[in-house]
């Protein structure tokens, strides 16, 4: 019997934290749009570091975006190969 105590819990949720918290920063690095706070003056240096973020950015889109061009062909052809057989035994 698989035992659920609070500390065999907490060991697997230590256990797997740097993968959840780089999920975790990757999702809110991708999502976080262009909001604007305020206008004001800007300086070279703060430009400096967005295009950074940006370059990023963009790149973590276009590898996403590669793997989602592999993952749905491969998704329809596991559906189209399922038949009644395989589902309902």
């Amino acid at each position: 019997m698989i035992s659920n105590t609070p500390s065999s819990l907490y060991q697997k949720i230590r256990q797997h934290l740097p993968l959840l918290l780089s999920i975790f920063a990757i999702v809110v690095f991708v999502t976080a749009g262009d909001h604007a706070f305020a206008q004001g003056v800007t300086d070279a240096t703060a430009d400096a570091g967005s295009d950074i973020f940006d370059s990023i950015k963009i790149l973590l889109g276009v590898i996403l975006n590669i793997i989602y061009i592999i993952i749905w062909p491969i998704l329809v052809l596991a559906g189209t190969a399922m038949d009644n057989t395989l589902i309902y035994g």
